[in-house]
């Protein structure tokens, strides 16, 4: 599926290790404690007896024990499409004193999240789809609970499951389909690399040209005296019909614009409306490393009804977001109707 990424944390008791996206030939992390983001009264067990069995118990007999694993996706820029959970429980033991739980991490949105319980039903092998807890967020905290001394987490038989691993027989395993936060599927497919519109026009060429903009900006100066630039930039309306729907509408109606083929502009930065038509003639963004023309971008490409360079501009805003900021991207991306951005801004992670 376009734009879903698959991602799988495993763990197998026997090799006490953990294992991402089923690659049994290179242990993600050796043992069990340097995969957990908590745990407290845990140890891990080599019991010798008739058989050889390998567990997780708790430590202090009549004390509480906690394990918590944190799935954070936001580094990678990415939410959770869905969540899966397998969970083999290979002996009967007291599940009443194991409870398993699950909380999102804190966001802008939801700064306060508690942990839910998870029912799983008394088969061994018990796959839990858990979508629709996480869907939308960018990571979760999963945590199991152990009430008393005699409580063993994933038990297993080292006789009998000494091939596990060649048979993907994992004990937790977590597979999470993500998708981008911000999709721009235009950025990846083009990466602002100069490419000629089909018909070969050539931006501000009179010869073909067949509409005119007239762009006058007013800046003021130091000394309160306004100065004026002006400039004209021949155009073509088959040009500019395929990328802003802005134009499109305008072209197909009776305005006066329309029917003269000329247009004039008066509040508009003229090195950014440039940058626009950059995008539009040639699918190229060139220089802006600034966030103030990144968001003046936004501005025009909303204005102008270019979704795709509003993609691009949410793209790489979404890089100078930081809590000073934060608020106020958010109000002009409301404003932008930029809605992945505003979606951005309030999954933005919050320390609590």
């Amino acid at each position: 599926m376009k734009n879903i990424y698959n991602h799988r944390i495993s763990y197998n008791v026997i090799t006490n290790a953990y294992y991402e996206n089923g690659k049994t030939d290179i242990k993600y992390l050796k043992r069990w404690d340097r995969g957990t983001f908590t745990n407290k009264n845990i140890y891990y067990s080599l019991e010798n007896s008739t058989n050889i069995e390998k567990y997780l118990g708790v430590d202090k007999k009549n004390q509480s024990a906690h394990i918590t694993w944190k799935f954070d996706y936001r580094p990678g820029n990415f939410y959770i499409n869905s969540l899966k959970l397998l969970l083999k429980f290979h002996y009967s033991s007291n599940r009443s004193k194991i409870q398993w739980l699950i909380k999102l991490l804190p966001t802008r949105k939801n700064p306060i999240s508690e942990f839910k319980p998870i029912n799983f039903p008394l088969q061994e092998n018990n796959i839990l789809d858990l979508t629709e807890i996480v869907k939308d967020e960018y990571g979760f905290i999963l945590k199991v609970k152990m009430i008393g001394g005699k409580n063993h987490l994933f038990r297993q038989d080292v006789n009998k499951n000494e091939k596990s691993l060649l048979n993907d027989n994992f004990d937790m395993d977590v597979e999470v389909k993500l998708r981008p936060n911000i999709i721009c599927d235009e950025f990846f497919k083009k990466n602002f690399i100069y490419s000629m519109n089909e018909k070969n026009f050539l931006l501000n060429d009179k010869n073909t040209s067949d509409f005119i903009i007239k762009l006058k900006e007013e800046l003021s100066t130091t000394n309160n005296y306004k100065n004026i630039l002006e400039k004209n930039f021949y155009l073509h309306s088959k040009i500019l019909i395929s990328k802003s729907d802005y134009f499109k509408a305008l072209f197909n109606s009776q305005m006066i614009e329309s029917k003269n083929r000329f247009l004039n502009l008066n509040d508009l930065s003229l090195n950014i409306f440039e940058k626009l038509l950059l995008y539009i003639y040639y699918d190229n963004i060139d220089n802006l490393n600034d966030i103030n023309d990144w968001i003046d971008l936004l501005y025009i490409s909303s204005r102008f009804l270019i979704p795709k360079l509003v993609q691009i501009c949410e793209f790489s805003i979404r890089n100078y977001v930081n809590i000073d900021n934060l608020e106020e991207i958010n109000l002009i991306a409301k404003e932008c109707n930029a809605i992945q951005l505003v979606k951005y801004c309030e999954m933005y992670e919050i320390n609590v």
